[in-house]
């Protein structure tokens, strides 16, 4: 019985320690805000207006075969 209290005990201890010192740092690190959030900013990228584009070379959806697996009867 006295080794579930020992280590009920030690359990508690290392999660107080443990949360305690991530509260410290967390603590620390929103203290120290010299920077802005964010220093950059992020453009959208798109095409130019000039670009001309020709047909496309794919199919429109009527001439589509699409491959399925079948056994052949051989």
């Amino acid at each position: 019985m006295r080794h579930f209290i020992v280590g009920a005990g030690l359990l508690a201890l290392a999660l107080v320690v443990t949360f305690g010192a991530a509260s410290v740092l967390q603590g620390m690190a929103e203290g120290k805000k010299t920077i802005t959030a964010e220093p950059f900013v992020i453009d959208k990228i798109r095409p130019a207006a000039t670009v001309t584009r020709g047909p496309r070379d794919q199919p429109t959806g009527r001439n589509v075969i699409l491959a399925t697996s079948r056994r052949s009867d051989d």
